[in-house]
């Protein structure tokens, strides 16, 4: 299985049903305009607008009086999911124009297995611990199928991390409040 296949797997097996359920109250998604603000705070302005009408949510782009919805139905969609995911591998990537993520900074030298590395990228980007299953499917990832107590390279650690950290930002645990 190369990459590709991994990461469309692991889209469809672990993170779409847990957006099916985020729909409901009282738990929302995330609304573009605060993954903007938090991933995108110092681009310059156009690219902040394209990112936020990529993502559906554009300046002015509403006609009610009350502004965009706060409903969770309003923004889990196929097209507005994949946007976010998109985004997060953008940035984790380093493709947004005039934003340039340290990637190493969200983790510590001293890491050297699979299970380390996950839990230290889960803290430093949710501020909470990884659902299980979410933590189990990125460390099987991270680790080429052998575990959360695989030794991970420098060469290993540069190509999964910008990775993980993309899944991570597309994850449910990330993309809801």
């Amino acid at each position: 299985m190369n990459r590709r296949e991994f990461l469309g797997a692991a889209s469809a097996a672990a993170i779409a049903p847990s957006f099916q359920a985020i729909a409901a109250e009282p738990q929302r998604p995330v609304k573009p305009f605060e993954i903007g603000l938090v991933i995108v705070p110092y681009s310059a302005p156009e690219e902040k607008i394209k990112v936020l009408r990529d993502l559906g949510q554009a300046f002015f782009g509403w006609q009610a009086p009350n502004g965009y919805p706060q409903l969770g139905a309003a923004w889990v969609n196929t097209g507005g999911m994949l946007s976010r995911w998109n985004t997060a591998f953008a940035l984790a990537e380093g493709r947004i124009k005039g934003v340039r993520a340290d990637l190493h900074s969200l983790t510590s030298p001293d890491l050297h297995t699979a299970g380390a590395l996950v839990d230290a990228l889960g803290a430093a980007l949710l501020h909470a611990p990884l659902p299980a299953p979410a933590r189990t499917a990125l460390i099987e990832y991270a680790s080429d199928g052998v575990g959360e107590s695989a030794t991970l390279d420098q060469a290993a650690l540069g190509h999964r991390l910008p990775d993980l950290v993309g899944l991570i930002l597309a994850s449910p645990a990330f993309q809801t409040h």
